[in-house]
């Protein structure tokens, strides 16, 4: 498996936010936000993919009622990408190499990072 391929078959998708942001202030609070959202999007993804015998999940529930569902299912606590979400950070490498990058690709000293 690739990291991509793991990061997929481990963490529940939602959505997105990509921008540019005048000051840290307005990054910082648009990740508070986020993570904010995410708790509540955890909960109900738990909810929605849930194992247990209950024929009908409850999504018309609040998140505190859906919580309590969660704990009387034992079902709590969430796994770790549903109780705080996932943070991709993409990232630029410079990488200095001294021969031909096919033949460091083909002996596996260099892989492409995701």
């Amino acid at each position: 498996n690739t990291k991509l391929e793991t990061l997929w078959e481990l963490a529940p998708c939602f959505d997105c936010r990509m921008g540019i942001y005048e000051s840290w202030e307005e990054a910082r609070g648009l990740l508070l936000w986020r993570a904010h959202d995410c708790a509540i999007n955890g909960v109900s993804d738990a909810i929605h993919y849930n194992n247990s015998n209950n024929k009908k999940p409850p999504q018309n529930l609040n998140t505190p009622e859906k919580l309590k569902w969660l704990l009387q299912e034992g079902m709590l606590p969430l796994p770790k990408n549903q109780a705080y979400g996932v943070l991709m950070v993409r990232t630029k490498k410079v990488k200095i190499v001294d021969r031909p990058v096919l033949e460091l690709i083909r002996e596996g000293s260099v892989l492409m990072d995701l």
